[in-house]
């Protein structure tokens, strides 16, 4: 959604920008019935489904009770873009990668950007330990380094791309428009016999046993998952400091709220992502 405002001589105009992209509010006082214009560069947060749920006519806004004008206000689409953020903060970590020189941390993004901003900060003369995590498991991350920074990137990318192509599988048929991408199963014949007799076939029977069992297990497992990419990163960057067995221990009991006490006086983007990492755990 794109244009250019007009603004009339002696018009009111005010402005309000939110964090998730360039979004403009703008209200004239004039006669015409446009009394608003809406200039958003569309994000992850900003695309037309979202939009129009937030300008939707007699919606109630975020932060506004039924007793309220029902008009949008700056303050309200910043909460609501506040919030949406971090909803969605470690969610969209499968494909983020994180920078630390020492323990602090300086890039995060898609690989190619943060190979490109290890290999910059070497040559601007960093002494301190460079280390690369992924954001989503907390495992380090090795990288080909040699080049210039732009050399590093693309490298980076080829890697990036032939890993996501890995982890989707498409290796044979499929239908990749639907999601739906083929594998090699071996199973013993009366495997197969029994798949056969069911409604709907192999394939559909397959995938609803796998849901079956994701959603029976995916607590405890959600839980496994978070105790052992957290127990990575902080062996990587806080195995030699103070509390670290303690706060392992605590780790694996579950104990988060003794966790968080031990880990207190770490350096505060170690401390920080350390908590991320096992909040997927603590919702499940």
């Amino acid at each position: 959604m794109t244009g250019s405002p007009t603004r009339a001589p002696g018009s009111d105009t005010s402005e309000a920008h939110c964090a998730a992209g360039a979004f403009q509010w703008r209200k004239k006082k004039s006669t015409s019935s446009l009394g608003y214009f809406t200039r958003v560069l569309l994000t992850v947060l900003f695309y037309p489904g979202i939009i129009g749920r937030i300008l939707r006519r007699g919606t109630r806004y975020p932060g506004q009770n039924a007793d309220q004008d029902r008009r949008l206000r700056p303050s309200d689409l910043n909460r609501h873009v506040r919030t949406s953020f971090e909803r969605t903060t470690m969610t969209g970590t499968r494909h983020t990668y994180l920078a630390f020189a020492g323990h602090a941390r300086f890039a995060k993004g898609p690989l190619p950007d943060v190979a490109g901003a290890v290999r910059s900060r070497l040559d601007a003369g960093e002494t301190a330990p460079v280390a690369v995590f992924h954001a989503a498991t907390g495992a380090p991350v090795d990288l080909d380094l040699r080049g210039t920074p732009h050399e590093v990137a693309a490298k980076a990318a080829i890697r990036e791309e032939a890993e996501k192509t890995k982890s989707t599988g498409r290796t044979g048929p499929g239908r990749p428009k639907l999601g739906v991408v083929g594998r090699e199963v071996t199973l013993l014949p009366r495997h197969w016999d029994w798949l056969g007799a069911q409604p709907g076939g192999a394939s559909v029977t397959l995938r609803k046993l796998v849901e079956a069992a994701r959603k029976e297990r995916q607590g405890p497992q959600a839980v496994r998952r978070a105790q052992d990419a957290a127990y990575r990163f902080m062996h990587a960057l806080a195995g030699d400091m103070p509390g670290f067995e303690e706060a392992t221990r605590a780790l694996y009991a579950w104990d988060l709220e003794r966790m968080t006490t031990l880990i207190e006086s770490w350096p505060p983007d170690v401390r920080d992502h350390t908590l991320a990492l096992v909040e997927g755990g603590r919702e499940a």
